[in-house]
């Protein structure tokens, strides 16, 4: 189909653009590019700098425009919306992960010396060499199993992205189907941040922001991706991103990977019916 560029409407209070400022039909091609923007962000690039925002707004907008058939032009006002969604989901995934933190590592609120005391230790033990990215952590953190593989990382995946059969999890498997490394960092980065709200012993709002957690983010990718290299043929990080996403997809309630579709009456059933016709073939013919 010919290009189409397509302008916003003109906002009377002449302010930022709003997808609402856009007719219908581009509206279709942004919603589904800043879908598919979010699950960049989370699958292939948690805190991207300017460059990188751009290339990925094209690489959304792209995909959009094949899925809906619907040629438009990315605008800088469209590219700006797209974009604008880095922020809110990495937010978004902070605000879920808190409460998970918080309950699954006991961090109680309170201004009592022993509970804030408490708080600093428990923060301090999963700090220390990033004892919080282990499955068991014991004997004031000195006993280690299970690297990348604590129970909180998949709390998160379950409750971030697969909520229900809706979730982006399900609804885009192209990015989460293995669980990305990417994605895996994403995790352990806005874990550990949540864990460091903690650490003076009563929670302090930290932004989830690339300037705070950029470099961290990057580290943990750099980490995964050395392990991954140093296991070799074992596959660890590439069986822990598997169980990662099939645990999701499971808590979501999605049909399973490998399930075919069956057809409402079975081979059997219909194979009955064709017997039964053989045998009595006027049976549905009569008049009645």
């Amino acid at each position: 189909p010919p290009q189409v560029t397509k302008t916003p409407r003109t906002s009377a209070t002449g302010s930022r653009p709003k997808a609402a400022d856009y007719d219908n039909v581009t509206q279709e091609v942004l919603t589904l590019a800043q879908k598919i923007y979010r699950c960049m962000i989370c699958a292939q690039e948690g805190f991207p700098d300017h460059t990188a925002k751009t290339t990925l707004a094209r690489s959304a907008w792209a995909e959009s425009i094949k899925q809906t058939g619907i040629d438009l032009h990315l605008t800088p006002g469209l590219a700006k919306l797209i974009t604008a969604r880095g922020s809110q989901v990495r937010g978004e995934l902070k605000t879920k992960t808190r409460p998970l933190v918080e309950a699954f590592y006991r961090f109680e609120s309170g201004e009592n010396r022993k509970i804030i005391k408490s708080n600093r230790e428990i923060a301090e033990r999963l700090k220390d060499g990033r004892g919080f990215v282990y499955k068991v952590l014991r004997n004031n953190g000195n006993e280690k199993q299970g690297l990348y593989q604590a129970k909180i990382f998949q709390k998160v995946v379950n409750t971030m992205w697969f909520h229900n059969r809706q979730d982006e999890g399900v609804a885009f498997p192209e990015y989460f189907r293995p669980f990305p490394l990417h994605g895996l960092a994403m995790v352990i980065t806005v874990v550990e941040c949540c864990i460091d709200e903690w650490i003076t012993g009563i929670r302090t709002d930290i932004n989830f922001s690339g300037l705070e957690y950029g470099h961290i983010y990057e580290g943990h990718v750099a980490s995964l991706q050395a392990f991954q290299r140093r296991a070799g043929n074992l596959g660890i990080i590439d069986n822990i991103c598997i169980k990662l996403h099939n645990r999701g997809w499971f808590h979501a309630g999605a049909q399973p990977i490998t399930a075919v579709k069956e057809l409402p009456i079975s081979d059997a059933a219909m194979d009955a019916a064709i017997a039964e016709y053989k045998d009595d073939p006027n049976t549905e013919t009569e008049a009645e």
